[in-house]
């Protein structure tokens, strides 16, 4: 776990780091050493070679997707801000449990990549599916 100085430190394990957003208010998109880190478990270890997404559940097609075939896909950019649902957290009146946010778990950035949609319909999403999760 890395300690950022330019973040807020919550806690290092699993890593919470708010953003300092007063400096990057003015800022359309916010640099990865300003983006707020949230974690509820430590990373997981991840090697490019052997990376492959899994869908399956309630689909037709069961399907593995490795990183390569990924980033050959035809991928789409938006600039959209990220926020932790438990931003400002530190104003409950009574506290809650959990990480006390102030404001600073919120950044914006480019985002860039494969739709889900795309893959859902490429492994056949049944009518009946509810929700999609990392499992």
């Amino acid at each position: 776990m890395e300690i950022r100085p330019y973040l807020i430190t919550k806690s290092l394990v699993p890593e919470n780091q708010e953003s300092p957003i007063r400096f990057l208010l003015s800022q359309k998109i916010f640099t990865l050493r300003y983006f707020y880190h949230r974690n509820h478990f430590p990373y997981p270890s991840l090697l490019p070679d052997p990376y492959y997404l899994t869908i399956g559940g309630l689909v037709q097609h069961p399907s593995y997707f490795h990183l390569e075939q990924l980033k050959s896909m035809p991928s789409k950019s938006f600039v959209i801000p990220l926020e932790c649902a438990g931003n400002q957290q530190d104003k409950f009146t009574p506290k809650v449990f959990g990480e006390q946010w102030k404001d600073g778990a919120i950044s914006q950035a480019e985002w860039k990549g494969v739709p889900l949609k795309d893959l859902l319909l490429k492994a056949g999403l049944e009518k009946d599916a509810k929700e999609v999760c990392r499992c």
